[in-house]
């Protein structure tokens, strides 16, 4: 296998530096006739160590100083907080500004009855709970006259 401190050729060191790993794999086998594990594990070591100046997601020129340490920390969930809260920060006021607040509408006309156009009266349930009641009694009716 080779090791991490084996150059690289140039073209490797250039696709890892602009984050392509596998653009990086794929050029390395076919320069050292490498198997595919044995350049991705070369690949990765170079990217974790960071001896690509401007390799890695870490330090990536257009993070926030904030957020590129702690990617480079042990707790990447940290980092994904961080760049959550500054989005949201950078949203909020931008929001503001480009949405205006919007007034509500007026109320839709009512006609003599208190509806809307197109809405249904609603029924009161009171027509059902008088079949339920008879439908109780008639029942209760049967089974006593039945039984006695």
């Amino acid at each position: 296998m080779t090791q991490l401190d084996d150059p690289l050729p140039a073209d490797v060191l250039s696709a890892i530096q602009r984050g392509k790993a596998t653009l990086a794999v794929k050029l390395l086998r076919e320069s050292k006739g490498l198997g595919w594990k044995e350049a991705r594990d070369i690949v990765n070591q170079r990217l974790r160590s960071g001896k690509a100046p401007g390799s890695g997601v870490a330090s990536a020129g257009w993070l926030p100083a904030a957020i590129a340490a702690a990617l480079r920390s042990d707790d990447p969930a940290d980092a994904l907080r961080s760049m959550r809260d500054s989005m949201i920060a950078a949203a909020s006021p931008a929001k503001a500004v480009d949405k205006p607040a919007t007034p509500k509408p007026p109320p839709e006309p009512r006609g003599p009855s208190g509806l809307a156009p197109g809405e249904v009266p609603r029924s009161n349930n009171r027509l059902w709970l008088t079949v339920l009641a008879v439908a109780l009694v008639l029942l209760l009716h049967l089974a006593f006259r039945r039984g006695g």
